[in-house]
């Protein structure tokens, strides 16, 4: 399990199952973040969990495990 500050301040000292397993709503919506960084969603790609979120079934199994096949064709991801 991972630690992190905003899990210490809360006294639990592990992250929940569903930390940072989808993206922030606002963040999606184009909206900045009323929580900012103790939002316990991922505010970028980068940030999402995404081990957690294939054990919770918000992601595929085979959640980029593969090359993507447009990739492959002309050597450039779409954008």
């Amino acid at each position: 399990m991972l630690t992190c500050a905003w899990v210490r301040r809360r006294g639990q000292g592990v992250l929940p199952d569903d930390f940072r397993t989808q993206l922030c709503a606002s963040i999606a919506g184009g909206r900045a973040c009323p929580l900012g960084a103790q939002c316990q969603h991922a505010h970028a790609p980068g940030q999402l969990r995404v081990d957690a979120a294939v054990r919770r079934g918000l992601l595929p199994a085979t959640y980029k495990t593969a090359l993507c096949a447009a990739h492959l064709a002309d050597g450039a991801a779409l954008a």
